[in-house]
């Protein structure tokens, strides 16, 4: 097996802050064993001696962490609300994995999307013993908090890490078998990289009671490893993580290599002497097959870490073992043996990662610490015969000429054994070969970064004293690691030094605070990334030895002057080298003739230029001073290297013959002035423009002195300039016929860039690429400062000057106005003459890295050879997030007289902490608190509920109702025919209706009618992209539920099946209305489902009650109601119909007997009684291993119980086994059995065993259940399947095993959440709904049945879970918790009632009531009096914010609500408004889908407005949250202009260097353009790739794999079916040549198993890429996973096994970038402009491209093809619907407007062209490596269009796009209403909407006419944008119903 080395570790252990101060500790046999601290606990309370005490630890010691309370959150993006509930192990893995990645010297950011693996050891969970402490603070932090997976999980998240992701618990031995485990993967190819490590805190006293009991405490607190008075063990905790990476590709990588793991093995002891006895044979085992795994031999180990843990029975036995395994050796080969627990104490499951620490560090140091505690050795030890030497002081680690090889032991007190073998990091003679070494350079610079002031001077300060305690220190490895190694973050600071110390000390200045040079620092601004201009010198700059620095020591600057000296040679007639770098100065140098000059320049310029692109600085803009235009221009591409050269030769040549008889003279004067001046002087003109007043004129010497004078005479101050002829005047004439022929010789392009031109000033166009504008170029004026003023225009403020010395940046900033930040502009040189060339280059790097600009840094070092070092970590700054769970004392208040609260009022204004508007309000504060200590706990008999029906007759007849407004209804029918009845109704009544039935597939039966399948949630998607509604829709109505037959009918397959029917159809319906942005109203309609007048038949459909609940409180905007049919009734259509009309404030109605029933909260009163169980019967209780199951059971017993089964569906904990203990020491006979209540098999085998063993069943208590919270966006089918098993299939499983027998009582553990509703808890809800209604069936066919519906249990039960939300929520509501001992009197209190359902509900109603101050909820009605619903006129409290709001002018409202917001979400999320970024994601602050329901609940409450919550399912930003919101307060008002953050593509565009065909060792077996046999296909499921599918297999033979996400291969059949289908294109003789692929675009190896990745590479032959994901709203995040690491991994697939030409499906959305406005594009223009594309969609096909073109730099056979808009077929006018130009024409029709003042083309390209020219294109072999431009040679204007239109005889009434805009506002039901924040959005840093974004200014042209000459003989033509295509596409909207007919025009 290939070894695996180790690069990096990290760890915080008992007084060891990180590696370095751990082997301090080591070295210096330190213990670090103290007293339990008093934060952790009070000793005292807690320790007594003897072990074995009830509620007592026989030992006070521990190896403890300080300030384990502590964390950074801002740092990983978690809230502070999040982390008070997070575990501190996970806070702790995070940031030792961080630090451990650092150490490695890796970026973790750069390890995004990466193969990297995730493995923990972890075993403790004592924080959540201490949350469950108080469960009116449950929420749903505390299951991602303290789920042991998620500390690995949760780490993979926030780094984006793709490889696998795993805690691994085996006690002891955790940590290490995660280590071997993390190796196999790295062997196997799974992974690449893996973080490994093991994490284990001591937060609560309990696990110490349990380890005292057993007797395993050390009496003195220390690990006395193999001595005679070992007694037990300490316990320890910490953390330690290290990187791993395979050997050969850690060398490849020039990773610091800190040891190498050769080998490992994990076995299990199996059936043993006890379960926890260590076993020595096992031991042995894995010792062997470590060493075999690792090739080695016994003999060849030097010291063995030993498991040690210092016990009487376990040292001997692990002693024999090593023995009997290592002692194979010759006396001379020593082995010593060690414990790092004698140091830190035993650290559990993060015991062998410390272990495999300590080893690491003692190879690194060449030495073995020493083993403390040692004074006798144990006398069942022996070490005579052996070579075994225990060190007790420290021993040099001989090794002689053998590396030296250690083992690691570690041994899980459950029989998990794991043995690793570590050598020491091969020497540099066995590294790979690496570059040899250069000239180094003389300068280096070192940069840092934090995410906030504070962490980044203690950074410095970090590196500072590491350079203090290192001075010998590689400077260029220290400053390579920390640039390539870290990630870098917006506080930043960057240093330049040439030595340790000069750093160390600019370090420590920078520190202290003090000024010093070299060293800039600043914050990157996050929202705005200044653009880079480079400004190219001109003549006047050159001296001898420019640049000469960078030519003796880098070699892109050295390769590309010498590229030009070569081509220059010609020329010159003489070496350009010696021109500028001669042996000797030369007095008069050839330097300064023009003729050598200007080529020089050029040179010098252009080589810095490369130098600078080989860092990654980019300019996005050039402009050149006269010669400097020519390095301008070649740089932006206009002219080659070769041909630019040339030009600047021949021009200086040319120049050079001229007679020198002219002169130039700088003017400081206007140029009106100057051109007044010059006027009667023929032979002078003005020759640049430098500045306001700053003029050159140029012209015949003797002009030129006359014209001096003058200006003299009138005070004009004036310059001679040192040139040798007068450029720029008309003594240039007599060459420009000579320059004009050799310019004419040139081959031109159009710049890539923006250029600027001198001649102009403005942005360069077509031609500049023509001989004549460079024979101008000659005469005309500079106009530098026009040129400066466009920069300034295109918002530019960074100016690099590529150049020999700083002359264009002083002229240029006077060129400028005042910057109201002068800051933010910045002037950067390249070279100074007084500097050294290294010093100033890397002054400016640092000030551009400062600024945020993206350096490569890798790059900058890759001429040097460099080692990576372990360097000084990031400083966090941590504070304390902690749980405080008050005692007893904690929460008694003070009584509070008047005289007391004077006193306490005096005493808290004289704090001065109180602001004057705080002290008016503390008295009324004050006051109230008096109030509150009068409401007392709710007394326990008030606690009991019940859910009554109430007769109450309607008020109103249907008649009255009949005025509603016309509308559309969508009707899930039944096939009773109640659906179609109510159709018939609402039909006569003028409505539209739509019938949707059940079925298998999706189809439409009739018109009106259509068929969908319950289960597949696409099918509701097609649904509603289908249909065809003509009026708003109003209403849905489910009605599925109906189809469930009697209880009595029922068995566990149709119960299943019904909850699919029922309440998986209404998930996803819902689901699918809330993406669509439909607002109906939603009802509910059940038969027999409620306990209404004794008549509960149903209980099969109860689960949608539950669900409704749910529905009513996360999305009241669609809340109708609920409706329960009597078992048997006629009319139920018209009951149905007047209901939901008017419920008259009702939404839980039933009939029965043609009664109306309203639901109502009542309470209950329940007389006290004592219940004596039976001594001779059995009690089954579920869940009976779980906290809850266990107090239950205890209860039964001391209720008289002898005989209990205790199911579950997990092996008993040892919580669970004490409890048996206890159980059968009171008498009780206790069957445990292992079985899952929703399996039907399990429980009849449990039933048949308590038949044959027990006496008869009397009892059954039903506490099983699980969680898994979510809001219904977020659910899916599965979760809600999962969590309803136990409750619904478990019940049902119960109930029919036990219907023949005698039961005394049939209980079910409901929860509250059934009777009123719970956010986030859709699926509980639903489960528990089932069992309530289940108890009242067993009731009403006279069997026993009782359903609790349980508040929170304060220490056990569901609410104690990790998961739960509904805690923290009904405590918002005045929920309390009930006590174990509460909870036990009710449930004997309700033993022995008749009643089938009771809540136990500890509401405070008080401030319930208050909660509920705004809703209608008729529920409440009896219990909180009138409600608001009977309140006429209705009272709507106005809140002072929507008062503001209403008040302020347009200018003040949004700024009130973006602070209204801050303050809000600032809230909900637990930070400061200071913490707050309007602009950043609140998801990256750790908001979730459960604070979105608080947020949106406060918003709907306060500014009586829904904010839907998929609002903030995208990247919310209180920003964006406030553009949606605007809209809605005020109507047609513009949308706040939202600053959007500046993405940098070029740093997205990094495609994996493992990515190459360069990797593949097997010759392709076919030619990239021989005709495949098979194809490989992405995207088949959509629009285009339906036609891509079709023309495939209609012009090749070849198989189609087609890549689809689906549950199985028969589904993805149908679905690649149905879309051909869709579209008309299946053909019956696909089916064989259509083979679908199940994966996934978005996931790594697309989302396929690596065998089936790497079989399917070798299958295929050639691969089309057409998937991607198009929104024109989202962010860019959004679309990165599918069109960015989709493309990736597409790449990866054609680069394995064989090369396989990609056929890249990419789009025009590239070119929408600023610099193209208004140019032409061709298909070999290149994509290298990035600024300014401002769509996400855009930015993430931009960056997509440019992967396959590296893929294609790299040497795969790759074609481009960019389509436009993709518009319907030309022939049938099919088209997708769902487009967004279909959605415009759709709503400007039903809105009977549009708008005509547009400059828009429209550049529609048909379907059935694109598909035809990409298919044809990609089998012609002259394609391979062209892009093609499938654009419509013939575009279509807006106008055009809005003539067509309205031609059609659609009543469309003509407006501006500003009243357009307006009237969307107020038409909330049309289809573009939805979209109105995006119309009003401004993008990109012109600040412009979409409309105006796509204006003929605002795009480029695309030609296209290489692709039509491509096509140019074929039949593949794109037809016109003309009325006839226009007619076909509305031809078929129509058809289809996506449009409605128009009116016929009545002719006069």
């Amino acid at each position: 097996m290939e070894p695996i080395a180790i690069i990096g570790i990290g760890c915080r252990f008992p007084n060891s802050e990180n590696p370095e101060s751990f082997w301090r500790l080591l070295r210096n046999g330190v213990d670090a064993i103290t007293e339990v601290p008093k934060q952790r606990w009070d000793i005292d309370a807690f320790y007594d001696p003897q072990p074995g005490i009830p509620g007592k630890m026989s030992t006070r010691w521990g190896g403890f962490l300080e300030q384990v309370d502590e964390f950074d959150p801002s740092f990983f993006g978690i809230s502070p609300r999040e982390v008070e509930r997070m575990d501190p192990q996970q806070r702790l893995a995070l940031e030792v994995a961080w630090e451990a990645l650092e150490n490695a010297g890796i970026a973790p950011d750069k390890l995004s999307g990466s193969q990297t693996g995730v493995f923990m050891g972890i075993g403790n969970y004592d924080y959540c013993r201490l949350l469950t402490k108080d469960l009116s603070l449950v929420s749903a932090y505390d299951g991602t908090g303290n789920t042991l997976s998620i500390t690995a999980n949760r780490l993979s998240y926030i780094l984006n890490l793709r490889g696998p992701s795993a805690i691994i618990e085996t006690a002891c031995s955790s940590s290490l078998v995660a280590l071997h485990f993390a190796c196999r993967s790295l062997q196997q190819q799974e992974s690449n990289l893996f973080v490994v490590g093991g994490v284990s805190l001591m937060l609560s006293p309990e696990p110490f009671i349990t380890y005292s009991h057993a007797r395993m405490m050390a009496s003195d607190g220390r690990c006395k490893t193999f001595d005679a008075s070992a007694d037990g063990y300490v316990r320890g905790e910490g953390c330690g993580v290290v990187v791993l990476k395979r050997l050969s590709d850690a060398q490849k990588d020039g990773d610091n290599i800190l040891a190498v793991i050769k080998g490992s093995a994990v076995n299990q002891d199996g059936l043993s002497n006890g379960l926890t006895a260590p076993n020595g044979p096992s031991q042995q085992a894995v010792i062997r097959q470590a060493l075999k795994n690792a090739g080695l031999t016994p003999d060849q180990i030097s010291y063995v870490e030993a498991h040690g843990t210092g016990t009487s029975l376990g040292d001997p036995i692990e002693f024999k073992s090593l023995k009997a395994v290592l002692m194979q050796r010759q006396p001379d080969q020593p082995c010593w043996l060690g414990s790092v627990k004698t140091n830190i104490g035993h650290l559990e499951a993060a015991s062998g990662i410390a272990s495999v620490i300590k080893v690491v560090l003692a190879l690194q140091h060449k030495e073995i610490p020493p083993h403390l505690h040692l004074k006798q050795l144990n006398p069942y030890i022996s070490l005579e015969g052996t070579t075994f030497n225990i060190p007790t002081q420290p021993q040099l680690w001989e090794s002689g000429t053998q590396s030296r090889l250690a083992g690691i032991s570690a041994f899980g007190f459950g029989g998990t054994n794991c043995h690793v073998i570590l050598s020491e990091a091969p020497t540099e003679s066995q590294k790979l070969e690496v570059k040899n070494q250069d000239n180094e350079r003389p300068f280096h610079i070192l940069t840092l970064s934090a995410k906030t002031e504070e962490s980044l001077l203690k950074l410095a300060q970090r590196y500072a004293d590491f350079l203090t305690t290192h001075p010998d220190v590689s400077l260029a490895s220290v400053c390579f690691t920390a640039n390539t190694g870290r990630t870098h973050f917006e506080q930043r600071l960057a240093v330049v030094a040439e030595s340790n110390i000069q750093l160390r000390e600019r370090l420590l200045a920078f520190a202290a605070g003090n000024e010093t040079t070299g060293l800039v620092s600043g914050q990157v601004n996050g929202k705005k990334r200044s653009k880079i201009a480079f400004l190219f010198t001109g003549q006047g700059s050159q001296y001898i030895d420019m640049g000469r620095q960078l030519y003796e020591t880098q070699s892109v600057f050295r390769q590309a002057i010498d590229d030009c000296n070569k081509i220059l040679h010609p020329y010159l007639g003489t070496s350009l080298i010696k021109l500028l770098y001669p042996d000797t100065k030369p007095q008069q140098p050839k330097l300064d003739k023009t003729a050598y000059t200007q080529p020089a320049l050029f040179a010098l310029e252009y080589a810095l230029c490369q130098l600078w692109k080989s860092w990654g600085i980019e300019p996005t803009a050039v402009m050149g001073h006269s010669v400097g235009e020519y390095a301008a221009a070649c740089v932006a591409g206009v002219f080659s290297l070769e041909d630019g050269l040339k030009l600047i030769a021949e021009r200086a040549r040319l120049m050079q013959a001229l007679p020198k008889d002219g002169e130039m003279v700088a003017v400081f004067a206007s140029s009106d002035q100057v051109q007044a001046a010059i006027q009667p002087y023929e032979q002078v003109s003005i020759a640049a423009i430098n500045g306001p007043q700053s003029i050159v004129i140029s012209g015949a010497s003797d002009s030129i002195e006359a014209i001096i004078n003058s200006l003299q005479a009138l005070g004009i101050k004036t310059k001679k300039l040192n040139v040798s002829h007068a450029f720029h005047s008309p003594l240039m004439a007599p060459m420009l016929a000579d320059f004009e022929r050799i310019a004419s010789g040139i081959k031109y392009s159009a710049p890539s860039i923006k250029l600027i031109s001198n001649v102009t000033g403005e942005l360069a166009k077509e031609e500049i690429a023509t001989p004549q504008y460079w024979c101008r170029h000659i005469r005309q004026p500079v106009q530098f400062a026009r040129s400066m003023e466009t920069l300034h225009q295109q918002g530019y403020e960074m100016f690099v000057e590529i150049g020999p010395k700083p002359i264009l940046l002083g002229m240029a900033r006077y060129c400028l106005p005042d910057s109201k930040d002068e800051k933010s502009r910045v002037w950067l040189p390249s070279l100074y003459p007084t500097q050294q060339d290294w010093q100033q280059i890397l002054q400016t790097l640092a000030e551009l890295y400062v600024r945020g600009v993206s350096v490569d840094w890798s790059s900058f070092d890759s001429d040097y050879r460099r080692h990576r070092l372990q360097l000084p970590t990031y400083p966090f700054v941590r504070q304390r997030y902690w749980v405080d769970i008050p005692t007893q004392e904690d929460t008694k208040v003070t009584n509070l007289s008047h005289e007391t609260l004077q006193k306490l009022f005096q005493q808290l204004e004289k704090t001065e902490e109180l602001s004057s508007s705080e002290l008016k309000l503390l008295p009324k504060l004050l006051e109230l608190l008096v109030k509150q200590q009068q409401v007392g706990a709710v007394p326990i008999k008030d606690w009991l509920y019940d859910t009554e029906w109430q007769l109450k007759p309607r008020q109103l007849t249907i008649q009255e109702k009949n005025k509603v407004e016309k509308g559309s209804w969508l009707i899930f029918a039944d096939l009773e025919g109640v659906g179609q009845s109510l159709a018939k109704l609402l039909r006569e009544l003028s409505h539209d209706c739509i019938l949707v039935y059940p079925g298998y597939s999706f189809r439409q039966k009739e018109a009106g009618t259509w068929v969908i399948n319950p289960s597949e949630k696409k099918d509701f998607e097609r649904l509603f992209q289908e249909l065809g509604i003509k009026q708003p829709l109003q209403f849905v109505i489910h009605l599925w539920g109906l189809e469930t037959g009697p209880a009595s009918e029922l068995t566990i397959s149709t119960l299943e099946q019904t909850q699919t029917l029922g309440v998986g159809s209404v998930l996803h319906l819902l689901q699918t209305l809330v993406k669509h942005n439909n607002t109906p109203r939603l009802w509910l309609a059940t038969r027999g489902a409620v306990p209404v007048a004794s008549q509960l038949m149903n209980p099969a459909q109860a689960p949608l009650w539950g669900l409704g609940k749910v529905i009513a409180l996360e999305h009241p905007q669609l809340w109708g109601g609920m409706l329960d049919l009597a078992p048997s009734s006629k009319d139920d259509a018209t009951k149905l119909l007047a209901e939901i009309l008017d419920s008259q404030g009702e939404d839980h109605l039933a009939f029965r007997d043609d009664n109306r029933y309203v639901a109502r909260l009542v309470k209950k009163q329940l007389p006290s009684q004592e219940v004596k169980l039976r001594s001779d019967g059995t009690y089954l209780i579920t869940g009976g291993l779980g906290a809850l199951g266990r107090h239950v059971a205890r209860f039964l017993v001391e209720k008289g119980a002898r005989h209990l089964v205790l199911v579950g569906r997990r092996r008993a904990s040892d919580e669970a086994l004490e409890t048996l203990k206890d159980l059968e020491q009171l008498g009780a006979k206790v069957l445990v059995v292992q079985a899952d209540v929703s399996n039907e098999a399990d429980f009849v085998s449990v039933f048949e065993q308590i038949k044959t063993s027990k006496p008869p069943l009397r009892g059954i208590i039903h506490t099983a259940g699980i969680l898994d919270d979510g809001i219904l966006l977020q659910q899916d089918w599965e979760r809600f399947a999962r969590v309803m098993a136990p409750k619904l299939t478990g019940a049902w499983n119960l109930h029919k095993l036990t219907q023949e027998l005698p039961l005394d009582f049939f209980v079910l553990f409901s929860s509250a959440a059934s009777l009123l509703g719970s956010p986030g808890q859709g699926n509980y809800a639903a489960a528990n709904a089932f069992m309530d209604a289940l108890a009242h069936y067993r009731v009403s066919i006279g069997q026993p049945g009782l359903s609790i519906n349980w508040g929170p249990w304060s220490d056990a039960g569901m609410a104690a879970s990790l998961n739960s939300r509904q805690q923290a929520r009904m405590a918002a509501q005045g929920m309390n918790t009930i006590a174990t001992n509460e909870g036990l009197l009710f449930l004997e209190q309700l033993l022995g009632q008749a009643s089938a359902q009771v809540g136990v509900l500890p509401i405070e109603l008080s401030v319930f009531s208050q909660q509920l101050k705004l809703g209608k909820i008729p529920l409440f009605e009896k219990l909180l009096g009138k409600t608001s619903l009977e309140v006429e006129p209705e009272i709507v409290q106005k809140y002072e914010i929507l008062e503001k709001l209403q008040e302020a002018s347009a200018s003040e409202r949004e700024k009130l609500l973006i602070a209204y917001l801050k303050d809000k979400g600032a809230k909900v999320l637990g930070l400061s408004n200071s913490d707050l970024d309007i602009d950043q994601s609140l998801q990256d602050l750790g908001f979730d889908s459960l604070m979105a329901v608080d947020l949106t609940g406060i918003i709907r409450t306060e500014l009586q407005v829904e904010l839907p919550i998929r609002a903030f399912v995208e990247e919310p930003t209180i920003n964006t949250l406030a553009t949606l919101l605007i809209e809605q307060l005020t109507p047609g008002i513009a949308a706040s202009e939202v600053i959007t953050n500046v993405l940098d593509l070029g740093a997205e565009t990094v495609l994996d260097p493992a990515i190459t065909p360069d990797n593949i060792d097997i010759e392709p077996t076919i030619e990239p353009t021989t005709e495949p046999n098979s194809i490989f296909l992405t995207g088949a499921t959509g629009f285009l790739g339906a036609y891509l599918l079709q023309e495939l297999l209609d012009q090749t033979q070849a198989d189609i794999y087609c890549l689809v996400r689906s549950p199985n291969i028969e589904s993805a059949k149908i679905r690649l079916q149905n879309n051909l289908q869709d579209y008309e294109l299946w053909n019956e003789n696909y089916s064989s040549r259509i083979i679908p692929v199940l994966g996934d675009l978005s996931q790594p190896l697309l989302g396929l198993e690596n065998e089936e990745f790497e079989s399917m590479a070798s299958l295929i032959d050639t691969i089309y890429h057409n998937g991607a994901f198009l929104n024109y709203v989202y962010p860019y995040s959004k679309f990165k996973p599918i069109n960015v690491l989709g493309t990736q991994e597409v790449l990866r697939l054609a680069c394995k096994t064989k090369v396989k030409p990609v056929h890249h499906i990419s789009s025009v959305a590239v070119f929408e970038s600023s610099a193209y406005y208004g140019k032409t594009i061709t298909e070999t223009d290149p994509v290298d402009c990035s600024e300014g594309i401002y769509l996400g969609y855009s930015q993430s096909k931009w960056v997509s491209e440019k992967l396959v073109q590296i893929a294609g730099q790299r040497g795969l056979p790759i074609t481009i093809y960019r389509p436009p808009l993709v518009s319907g077929n030309s022939q049938t006018g099919l088209w997708n619907t769902d487009g967004f130009l279909c959605r415009m024409i759709k709503g400007c029709i039903q809105m009977g407007s549009i708008m005509t003042n547009l400059d828009l083309m429209l550049d529609l390209s048909p379907v059935d062209y694109n598909s035809r020219a990409i298919v044809y294109l990609s089998r012609q072999k002259q394609s391979l490596g062209k892009a093609f431009h499938l654009q419509n040679p013939n575009l279509l204007h807006w106008r055009q269009l809005v003539d067509f239109i309205c031609s059609m005889g659609y009543p469309m009434e003509r407006v501006s796009y500003e009243e357009w805009l307006l009237r969307l506002s107020n038409s909330r039901e049309n289809p573009l209403y939805p979209l109105l924040p995006f119309f009003s959005h401004k993008w990109s840093s012109e600040q412009l909407t979409y409309i105006e974004l796509n204006q003929q200014d605002k795009r480029p042209q695309i030609s296209c006419e290489e692709t039509l000459a491509a096509l140019n003989g074929t039949s593949i033509v794109c037809p016109p944008l003309d009325a006839r295509l226009l007619d076909t596409y509305f031809r078929y909207f129509i058809r289809s119903g996506f449009l409605e007919a128009p009116k016929a025009i009545l002719v006069v």
